[in-house]
């Protein structure tokens, strides 16, 4: 089993991603000291297509999350792919029998490249509140709005949206996600939907 959890993890991280538009996750924090791994891939993409200025348009993105729980109500986050890298802090702000919100805030740098001669670098500052509603131990759901300050090449713009996911299961968890994002500056709609399991 651990074999293929392995095989996995090599196969999807071979896909390059922009990560920061995925939740993936709950507003709960992980315990202190103890680690959890997410693998996922979605697909996204970028309405009007502009190829010019989103490379990332219309793509698979694949990703591997590391939660650390660093406190009773904190956690560090880092999601890595081949061309991208994010970290985060999250904080938890209110936790009761079946609502959970917390808020989350960091920096993500990812390149693409088609050619030699033809390469952006984008770098990310989000900050995100996470909304949990948890009617049962092992299901719930999710809704995560973002506000990010994102630099493409030359130019800066503001994107705008939300994550929408399921969680079921107890011990190994799965998330389905739908994302809706808007490029107030260039006038991107990003929009897409996918899988992740966390363990």
């Amino acid at each position: 089993m651990r074999i293929i959890w392995y095989l996995f993890t090599f196969l999807i991280l071979l896909m390059e991603s922009c990560s920061s538009f995925t939740s993936l996750q709950t507003a709960n924090i992980i315990a202190e000291g103890e680690t959890n791994f997410t693998i996922s891939g979605n697909l996204l993409y970028s309405l009007p297509l502009e190829t010019t200025v989103y490379e990332e348009g219309n793509q698979f993105v694949t990703q591997l999350m590391l939660r650390e729980g660093i406190s009773g109500n904190s956690e560090f986050q880092a999601i890595i792919s081949p061309n991208s890298f994010n970290a985060y802090y999250k904080h938890l702000f209110h936790s009761s029998n079946k609502f959970i919100s917390s808020y989350s805030a960091g920096g993500g740098y990812s390149f693409f490249a088609s050619s030699f001669d033809d390469q952006i670098h984008v770098a990310d500052i989000p900050f995100s509140i996470y909304l949990t509603y948890m009617p049962k131990e092992n299901f719930g759901i999710t809704i995560n709005p973002k506000v990010m300050y994102r630099f493409i090449g030359d130019e800066s713009t503001i994107i705008c949206g939300s994550s929408l996911n399921m969680v079921f299961g107890k011990k190994i968890k799965f998330y389905p996600e739908g994302i809706l994002y808007y490029d107030i500056v260039i006038g991107n709609v990003f929009t897409g939907g996918g899988f992740a399991i966390s363990f």
